[in-house]
């Protein structure tokens, strides 16, 4: 079960078996971003947006406006 972005996110790098250095390295962010990414499903939409999109995935971005 998913509980966070991040846990997708560590499971599609999986997946595709690649390590969180190769994947970052492709991605052009640094491991740390996607550590904190997998860890804590935070970082920079930006990051996020490379590092999905390596995977073979699209961040859409939803605004969701108070009422």
């Amino acid at each position: 079960m998913y509980t966070h972005m991040g846990d997708v996110v560590r499971a599609l790098r999986k997946d595709q078996g690649l390590t969180q250095s190769q994947l970052a390295r492709l991605a052009g962010v640094g491991r740390k971003a996607v550590l904190n990414i997998e860890m804590t499903g935070h970082g920079h939409i930006s990051s996020l947006e490379s590092i999905l999109g390596v995977l073979g995935y699209e961040l859409e971005v939803v605004p969701i406006w108070p009422h």
